[in-house]
């Protein structure tokens, strides 16, 4: 299976935000997962999609604080059904 990335500056661009807001964003924990390799910063196209998916459901909320929170849950879960047996 194959995983597709983006750099920031990929991100950025398809959502039209500067590279230093995704930046700030991981700073404080919000906008999507990401990979963190020496300088090199990732962006999983599945968490993209994910992430773009819950926004669009809460597109009045001014936090994406859920948003994170079900990511970030869905992910704990599919790593421990990885895990077990």
């Amino acid at each position: 299976m194959k995983t597709f990335h983006l750099i920031s500056k990929e991100l950025a661009a398809r959502w039209g935000v500067r590279e230093t807001t995704l930046s700030q964003w991981r700073w404080f924990g919000k906008g999507p997962p990401f990979l963190k390799l020496g300088t090199l910063v990732l962006y999983r196209m599945k968490e993209i999609k994910r992430f773009e998916d819950l926004a669009r459901q809460h597109l009045n909320n001014d936090s994406n604080h859920e948003v994170l929170s079900q990511i970030r849950l869905e992910n704990k879960e599919e790593e421990h059904n990885r895990m077990s047996p």
